[in-house]
């Protein structure tokens, strides 16, 4: 069986070549519609085969076992892919409203996904969760629908206030344990952008606070979700995206935000 992830604006494609049922169904689920079961050109081909409890991971001149293919697989993916040359890819969430995209960008666990996921089941339309992938000429943003991941604390923060969970699925990996949904509203492509958050949850507050471009600038580069080298352009690149609204973002009631972008938007 073999799964072919093409993902917008990231390289290289892959192929994963498995004889496991359960591990190609997980792909598909954590995946979503990137993971297609035809050709996609050139690939960088992983295979991976069930041996007992364990599986054998073959990659490029590499071999490894593992009793946890899934998390093997996305340590693979992130160590060899880099975005198209003329993308730069943010560790944040998204979401847009009126041919603008409102990102949040912050640490692994700080609520960024539960905050996307709620928003996009409150009217914005879905962005992505985690890659937000901009373009280095135009400052467009290119949408990524991969489906929401949600730990099981940000599933009951949204549980909790009534959303509609009704078409979540549970993936019960080894180490990889998440709720999934594809939001009913997704953006469309080549979207503005309306405001880049840096975002910190608190039990105290509700604040914005416009950040200067040097302070932006800063942030920014400790954002990516793919190393790149630093050299002019690059930089150049971040002056100019830390001229777009840049604000920093604390907030305890996600309604705060939700507020927030519909009075932006208008």
């Amino acid at each position: 069986m073999n799964i072919f992830l093409s993902r917008p604006r990231i390289l290289p494609n892959i192929k994963v070549e498995t004889d496991c049922e359960k591990l190609y169904s997980a792909l598909r689920s954590h995946y979503g519609k990137y993971a297609a079961l035809n050709g996609c050109g050139d690939c960088f081909s992983i295979k991976v085969i069930k041996t007992g409890e364990s599986f054998v991971i073959s990659f490029s001149d590499k071999n490894c076992k593992t009793d946890d293919p899934l998390q093997e697989i996305e340590n693979i993916l992130f160590d060899i892919s880099i975005p198209a040359p003329d993308a730069f890819t943010l560790h944040a969430g998204a979401v847009s409203a009126n041919g603008k995209a409102y990102i949040f960008t912050a640490p692994t666990t700080s609520g960024k996904t539960t905050l996307t996921a709620y928003l996009a089941l409150r009217g914005f339309n879905y962005i992505t969760d985690d890659n937000v992938l901009i373009d280095t000429k135009t400052f467009k943003v290119t949408a990524y629908h991969k489906p929401v991941h949600l730990r099981e604390g940000g599933y009951e923060v949204l549980d909790k206030l009534g959303l509609d969970l009704s078409n979540v699925e549970y993936l019960d990996d080894v180490s990889i344990k998440r709720y999934i949904f594809t939001p009913p509203k997704l953006s469309d492509d080549n979207l503005d952008i309306g405001a880049i958050f840096f975002i910190e949850r608190n039990e105290t507050a509700n604040e914005v606070h416009n950040l200067k471009p040097f302070d932006a600038m800063q942030l920014l580069m400790q954002s990516p979700t793919a190393h790149r080298k630093v050299d002019g352009n690059y930089l150049s690149f971040l002056s100019l995206l830390s001229k777009y609204p840049c604000k920093k973002l604390l907030y305890k009631d996600m309604n705060f935000v939700r507020d927030l972008i519909g009075g932006m938007r208008q």
